[in-house]
Protein backbone atom coordinates (compact mmCIF):
# COMPACT_ATOMS: atom_id res chain seq x y z
CA UNK A 1 0.00 0.00 0.00
CA UNK A 2 2.58 2.57 0.94
CA UNK A 3 4.42 1.32 -2.28
CA UNK A 4 1.31 2.12 -4.42
CA UNK A 5 1.55 5.78 -2.64
CA UNK A 6 5.12 6.28 -3.56
CA UNK A 7 4.69 5.86 -7.03
CA UNK A 8 1.65 8.13 -7.27
CA UNK A 9 4.06 10.66 -5.29
CA UNK A 10 6.57 10.34 -7.53
CA UNK A 11 4.18 10.29 -10.70
CA UNK A 12 2.61 13.32 -10.18
CA UNK A 13 5.98 15.08 -9.09
CA UNK A 14 7.34 14.37 -12.33
CA UNK A 15 4.04 15.84 -13.75
CA UNK A 16 4.31 18.91 -11.75
CA UNK A 17 8.23 19.21 -12.95
CA UNK A 18 7.23 18.75 -16.32
CA UNK A 19 4.38 21.50 -16.07
CA UNK A 20 6.51 24.09 -14.75
CA UNK A 21 9.07 23.33 -17.18
CA UNK A 22 6.44 24.04 -19.64
CA UNK A 23 5.48 26.98 -18.05
CA UNK A 24 8.27 28.67 -17.50
CA UNK A 25 9.76 28.21 -21.06
CA UNK A 26 6.30 30.07 -22.30
CA UNK A 27 7.25 32.67 -19.78
CA UNK A 28 10.74 32.95 -21.36
CA UNK A 29 9.40 33.30 -25.01
CA UNK A 30 7.26 35.95 -23.16
CA UNK A 31 10.10 37.91 -21.99
CA UNK A 32 12.03 37.65 -25.16
CA UNK A 33 8.76 39.52 -27.07
CA UNK A 34 8.75 41.82 -24.31
CA UNK A 35 9.88 44.70 -26.36
CA UNK A 36 7.29 44.46 -28.91
CA UNK A 37 4.63 43.34 -26.56
CA UNK A 38 4.09 47.51 -26.24
CA UNK A 39 4.12 48.55 -29.76
CA UNK A 40 1.81 45.41 -30.25
CA UNK A 41 -0.74 46.75 -27.87
CA UNK A 42 -0.29 50.21 -29.06
CA UNK A 43 -1.55 49.08 -32.44
CA UNK A 44 -4.03 46.88 -31.60
CA UNK A 45 -5.46 49.48 -29.60
CA UNK A 46 -5.59 52.22 -32.38
CA UNK A 47 -7.25 49.07 -34.78
CA UNK A 48 -10.14 48.95 -32.33
CA UNK A 49 -10.36 52.84 -31.85
CA UNK A 50 -10.45 53.31 -35.99
CA UNK A 51 -12.07 50.41 -36.93
CA UNK A 52 -15.34 50.96 -38.58
CA UNK A 53 -18.73 51.88 -37.37
CA UNK A 54 -21.32 49.13 -37.05
CA UNK A 55 -18.88 45.69 -36.55
CA UNK A 56 -19.49 45.03 -32.72
CA UNK A 57 -22.60 42.55 -32.35
CA UNK A 58 -23.75 42.33 -28.07
CA UNK A 59 -25.28 39.32 -27.15
CA UNK A 60 -28.75 40.39 -25.26
CA UNK A 61 -31.70 38.99 -24.02
CA UNK A 62 -31.41 35.36 -26.98
CA UNK A 63 -30.63 38.20 -29.55
CA UNK A 64 -27.48 40.30 -30.87
CA UNK A 65 -27.70 43.92 -31.16
CA UNK A 66 -25.82 46.17 -32.60
CA UNK A 67 -24.80 49.05 -30.19
CA UNK A 68 -26.22 52.77 -31.78
CA UNK A 69 -23.30 54.80 -30.16
CA UNK A 70 -19.79 54.46 -31.96
CA UNK A 71 -17.61 55.30 -28.69
CA UNK A 72 -19.91 52.82 -27.09
CA UNK A 73 -19.00 50.21 -30.00
CA UNK A 74 -15.63 51.30 -29.05
CA UNK A 75 -15.29 50.73 -26.08
CA UNK A 76 -16.91 47.65 -25.74
CA UNK A 77 -14.55 46.18 -28.05
CA UNK A 78 -11.48 47.56 -26.06
CA UNK A 79 -12.82 45.89 -23.14
CA UNK A 80 -14.10 42.48 -24.72
CA UNK A 81 -11.02 42.08 -26.92
CA UNK A 82 -9.22 38.71 -25.18
CA UNK A 83 -5.77 39.34 -27.35
CA UNK A 84 -5.94 42.97 -25.96
CA UNK A 85 -6.35 41.43 -22.31
CA UNK A 86 -4.09 38.19 -22.59
CA UNK A 87 -1.34 41.13 -23.87
CA UNK A 88 -1.83 43.41 -21.57
CA UNK A 89 -1.64 41.39 -18.39
CA UNK A 90 1.55 39.76 -19.84
CA UNK A 91 3.06 43.08 -20.36
CA UNK A 92 2.30 44.43 -16.60
CA UNK A 93 3.18 41.34 -15.26
CA UNK A 94 6.38 41.29 -16.70
CA UNK A 95 6.84 44.93 -16.32
CA UNK A 96 6.47 44.41 -12.13
CA UNK A 97 8.74 42.03 -11.86
CA UNK A 98 11.14 44.29 -13.67
CA UNK A 99 10.67 47.38 -11.37
CA UNK A 100 11.76 44.58 -8.57
CA UNK A 101 14.81 43.54 -9.62
CA UNK A 102 18.47 45.07 -8.85
CA UNK A 103 20.41 46.89 -11.86
CA UNK A 104 22.42 43.81 -12.23
CA UNK A 105 19.87 41.52 -12.96
CA UNK A 106 17.79 44.05 -15.02
CA UNK A 107 20.86 44.38 -17.46
CA UNK A 108 20.77 40.72 -17.58
CA UNK A 109 17.38 40.43 -18.94
CA UNK A 110 18.38 43.00 -21.22
CA UNK A 111 21.51 40.92 -22.53
CA UNK A 112 19.80 37.80 -22.51
CA UNK A 113 16.93 38.45 -24.28
CA UNK A 114 16.48 41.53 -25.57
CA UNK A 115 20.31 42.51 -27.05
CA UNK A 116 20.48 38.72 -27.75
CA UNK A 117 24.42 39.22 -29.17
CA UNK A 118 26.62 37.54 -26.47
CA UNK A 119 26.46 33.67 -25.38
CA UNK A 120 25.52 32.88 -21.97
CA UNK A 121 29.06 33.10 -21.24
CA UNK A 122 29.25 35.73 -23.25
CA UNK A 123 26.71 37.34 -20.49
CA UNK A 124 28.98 35.66 -17.66
CA UNK A 125 31.53 37.55 -18.57
CA UNK A 126 29.93 41.02 -19.11
CA UNK A 127 28.59 41.03 -15.50
CA UNK A 128 30.75 39.40 -13.84
CA UNK A 129 28.96 36.05 -12.64
CA UNK A 130 29.68 32.64 -12.39
CA UNK A 131 27.44 30.15 -14.46
CA UNK A 132 25.97 29.23 -11.98
CA UNK A 133 24.36 32.51 -10.86
CA UNK A 134 23.32 32.62 -14.57
CA UNK A 135 21.41 30.13 -14.28
CA UNK A 136 20.06 30.77 -10.83
CA UNK A 137 19.09 34.57 -12.01
CA UNK A 138 17.55 33.21 -14.90
CA UNK A 139 15.15 30.98 -13.07
CA UNK A 140 14.16 33.27 -10.46
CA UNK A 141 13.17 35.74 -12.70
CA UNK A 142 10.94 33.34 -14.99
CA UNK A 143 9.32 31.83 -12.03
CA UNK A 144 8.46 35.39 -10.43
CA UNK A 145 6.97 36.32 -14.05
CA UNK A 146 5.34 32.90 -14.01
CA UNK A 147 3.53 33.72 -10.48
CA UNK A 148 3.15 37.59 -11.07
CA UNK A 149 1.14 35.89 -13.88
CA UNK A 150 -0.80 33.58 -11.93
CA UNK A 151 1.16 30.34 -13.81
CA UNK A 152 2.54 29.07 -11.16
Amino acid sequence: MKEVANIRNKRANIRNKRYEREVLRFVENELYAYPWIEQELQELRADIIEAGYGTTTVPANNKTITPGDPTLEKTIKLITSKRLKRLTESYEAISRVLARLDDDQRKFVQLKYWDRKLTDYGICQRLYISRRTFYNWRHRILRSIAEEMGLL
